[in-house]
This record gives structure tokens, C-alpha cells and sequence, in this order.
């Protein structure tokens, strides 16, 4: 179960504008944009799912919410940056607080090269329960570097193995485990990394399930339509903010916002989940490149991190470890944002 323990607020503001947001209703229309913008509509697959009704219990869901980006093995989520000039991959390795500089130990490199690359992500592909290193190349085909554990606290990867193409290079992509490949009960993860990735020609937010390894290679296949209408979506992610043992769905609009779907936030009069939308950051989004919800003090709750991309500093915010739906805005506490590295100009991908 979920630690209760209060933690302590830090000095420091997260940069105006990261977490500045306001109540939002769960209309499909943001309101108070720059320019108008309207959160995707539920898919067909996602309606699916949901007719199972609810997630699986707490207890046997606990580890969605920790580790989610732990490379080392050590149960703390850490962080891998690829430097833009020489394409080495760096681990950062996460201390378990949110402490400034001290919050990422590191830099110790991985890879030397990672030539032709325009995405990565980290997850676990091969079912073995460590986080896997993925990349995708300019021709849109994606690659796993298998963990095979570490040696000297430094995590030791295969060589690139080529196993699905067809991506559009620069659509947003989110790896992660979200459901499981039994579609009578799609409702338990299963440990392995899915795919989400926005179809540049329908505009809708596909779904790939990790089906396991075939013939040595992980097998994915289609699930259908989490989300339509995704016109102005420019990056998913997905993170349990909520506290409810399943992952919420999270998208970066072009209009500078975060938002959160939360797929159990309420109950028709049948009984069955109804999802809505909550604005969780009302602006400044777009100042970041790459963001992040690593569990940063190791408290089983997805904190918040983004690289902004003038100034190259990663800066942090811990979740409040509270969901108020009514206040979706103070999710994240504010009071405990901080710098965390500066300098971070060299690295292209931050992940």
C-alpha cells in the first residue's frame, strides 16, 4: 500500500509557468488558451476496457506506480540522457530523494554511440523485470538493448536488435507497461512494455500490447483506439497521479498544457467507469522538451521532472501525495520544486 508518511516542503519554485494551472472542468474544450484546443475523445478500445469495470486490487498492482524508470535494478527510478554530439548514452542513477544536484547521481555512460537515432525510451520488453533501453532510427524502426544487469553499478546492455517498424519519426510515442495481453482481463499489467503512439494520419492515440517474446523478439499487437481526435496532442505519457493502482493517461497539448485523463473518476448509474479530463499544468509546457514522472523520493507516487529547452536545466516537484479532483492543479507540490542539473544543453534526449 501507498506510504502516508508526510514529507517535509523543500525551498525553491519550479520556473513560472510549469506549475501554474487552473480548475478546469472535464469539458472536452480547454478553456483560457492561447489558442483553442480540445482534448482527445475516448476510443473504441479504451470503451472496451473499461467495461471490465475496475482495476485489479492494490495489492497486486504496487509496483505499477514505483521503479517505472529504474535502469540500475535498485528499485529507484533513474534517469538516461543521450549527449547530442557524441551519441553516448548516460545513466543517472536516482538517490531517493529529491535533493538538487544529489537527486541524480552520475553521469555513467551505457552506450558510447547511438548513431541514427530520433527516440528513445526505457521499459521492460522482454518480460524479465529490468528495464530495457528502446530507440527508434530516421527510417522508423524500432530497437531493443536488453538490460542484463549491472556490473559495478553500471547497467550492462546488448547490442541494438532490430523487431518493428513503421513508426513516424516525430510522433508522439509513450513505452510503458499499461495493460495486460489477456483481452478478457486487460485491466492487470503484466510487467511488459506497451506502446501508445499517436497516428500521424488519423490523429487518433493507438494502442500496441506486448504480447511477449516470439522467436526472440518482443510481439506486439494492435488493440484499436485509446483516443481519437487527437489533432493537438504533442507528447503521452502515462503515470498513476491519481493514486488508484492503475496508470492515467497524460498529454502535452500544442497550447503550452498538461492533462490528465483519469480513466476511474467516476460511475454511470449502471456501475461502469465514466473517464474525465483534468488540467493538471495550465501553461509553460511547451518551454520543456522532454518531461518526466519519475518517483523521485521513492514514496510510490510518480513525481514530476521537465528539461527546459532555452536554459537546458532539469528541474523537479514532488507529488503532493494527494488526488483532489476538485483541485487537480495541486497534485503536484509546488513548494518542493527545484533544480535539479543545469547544463543539460549537451543532451538531445532526456528519458
Amino acid at each position: 500500500m501507498k506510504r502516508t508518511t508526510k514529507r517535509p516542503l523543500l525551498a525553491g519554485m519550479v520556473t513560472a509557468g510549469l506549475l501554474c494551472s487552473t480548475l478546469v472542468t472535464t469539458s472536452a474544450t480547454a478553456q483560457g488558451s492561447p489558442h483553442k484546443t480540445a482534448v482527445p475523445s475516448i476510443g473504441p478500445a479504451l470503451a472496451t476496457m473499461l467495461q471490465h469495470q475496475k482495476a485489479a486490487p492494490a495489492k497486486s498492482r504496487a509496483a505499477i506506480t514505483s521503479s517505472a524508470n529504474d535502469l540500475t535494478g535498485d528499485g529507484i527510478d533513474d534517469v538516461i540522457a543521450r549527449d547530442r554530439v557524441t551519441t553516448r548514452l548516460d545513466v543517472f542513477a536516482g538517490s531517493g530523494s529529491l535533493n538538487g544536484a544529489a537527486t541524480l547521481a552520475g553521469p555513467t555512460q551505457i552506450r558510447a554511440s547511438t548513431p541514427d537515432r530520433v527516440w528513445f525510451g526505457q521499459g521492460d520488453l522482454n518480460g524479465d523485470g529490468r528495464n530495457d533501453v528502446a530507440s527508434i532510427d530516421s527510417a522508423g524502426v524500432m530497437y531493443a538493448a536488453y538490460n542484463q544487469g549491472t556490473v559495478a553499478g553500471a547497467p550492462q546492455l546488448s547490442a541494438d536488435a532490430s523487431f518493428i517498424s513503421g513508426f513516424t519519426p516525430g510522433s508522439p510515442i509513450c513505452l510503458a507497461d499499461f495493460v495486460g495481453s489477456d483481452p478478457k482481463n486487460p485491466l492487470e499489467p503484466d510487467g511488459r512494455a506497451d506502446i501508445i503512439i499517436k497516428n500521424a494520419s488519423t490523429k487518433a492515440i493507438d494502442l500496441y500490447v506486448n504480447d511477449g517474446m516470439v522467436n526472440g523478439k518482443p510481439s506486439y499487437s494492435y488493440r484499436g483506439q485509446l483516443l481519437t481526435a487527437a489533432d493537438y496532442v504533442t507528447g503521452i505519457q502515462l503515470a498513476d497521479l491519481t493514486g488508484d493502482y492503475f496508470k492515467d493517461i497524460l498529454i502535452t497539448m500544442s497550447d503550452g498544457t498538461l492533462w490528465m485523463l483519469d480513466l476511474f473518476a467516476d460511475v454511470d448509474s449502471s456501475g461502469k467507469p465514466v473517464a474525465k479530463w483534468f488540467k493538471i499544468i495550465g501553461s509553460g509546457m511547451n518551454t520543456a522538451d522532454h518531461i518526466l514522472f519519475p518517483d523521485f523520493n521513492h514514496d510510490d507516487y510518480p513525481d514530476f521532472a521537465a528539461r527546459l529547452t532555452a536554459s537546458g536545466e532539469l528541474r523537479g516537484v514532488l507529488h503532493s501525495g494527494v488526488w483532489n479532483p476538485a483541485k487537480p492543479e495541486t497534485v503536484f507540490n509546488a513548494a518542493t520544486g527545484q533544480l535539479i542539473k543545469s547544463g543539460w544543453s549537451n543532451y538531445d534526449w532526456v528519458f
